[in-house]
């Protein structure tokens, strides 16, 4: 975070901007992000355990899975 004026006077030449206003994007367009899905995770272990989430993983994986394999399986089709 603190080298991005530096590279940014490399390959721009003299541009001004504040350090404090890149750490402030910087922290809300990922730490707040990345906060939530923590709290989110720790509340969801709490309420539901552990054992849920794992199965809820591998629920969404293998409804994707089964989307594309039915997709594949009418494009298949198509060019018979």
């Amino acid at each position: 975070m603190l080298l991005i004026p530096v590279y940014a006077k490399l390959l721009l030449g003299d541009i001004q901007f504040d350090v404090w206003l890149v750490g402030q994007s910087v922290i809300l367009y990922l730490g707040v992000p990345l906060f939530a899905g923590m709290l989110r995770r720790f509340i969801g272990v709490r309420r539901f355990g552990e054992k849920w989430f794992y199965n809820l993983k591998f629920y969404c994986l293998n409804q994707k899975m089964s989307k594309n394999e039915s997709k594949r399986k009418n494009s298949q089709k198509r060019r018979l």
